[in-house]
């Protein structure tokens, strides 16, 4: 691997989890680059590109709903409640680009696929604010 002015490369494995830990909880990426040993501008940027890799694959897996829009709309009302009160960052996403938010958000609906592909119970997660 090819090392940038010292750095060492972050691992996809810790990359994912720091991408996970961000999108669940409300801390700062301060206090993430203190829980996984990395400085905030690694944090950043993992967060960022994750969000945008997550997104790709996103786009690359749709498929098409031929469902009726009343029922499109209850499925992403729920589906965003599960997801707020999962990945608890979709409620308040502190970037200022329209594009990070929006990779960020397509990350956290990934990453709630997987989990409910997996068997996840989301039925405890859903807000109903």
């Amino acid at each position: 691997m090819l090392l940038k002015g010292g750095n060492v490369p972050v691992p996809p494995e810790k990359q994912l989890y720091i991408l996970l830990w961000y999108l669940s909880n409300l801390c700062s990426m301060r206090q993430v680059s203190q829980l996984y040993n990395v400085s905030m501008s690694t944090v950043h940027k993992v967060v960022t590109n994750t969000s945008k890799i997550a997104s790709l694959v996103n786009i690359m897996c749709r498929k098409h709903c031929s469902s009726t829009a009343k029922i499109q709309q209850e499925i992403l009302r729920s589906a965003t409640n599960s997801q707020k009160g999962r990945f608890r960052r979709l409620r308040e996403i502190p970037f200022h680009y329209a594009d990070v938010v929006c990779y960020m958000i397509i990350a956290a609906c990934v990453c709630h696929n997987i989990c409910v592909l997996a068997g996840d119970d989301v039925e405890h997660f859903i807000d109903n604010d």
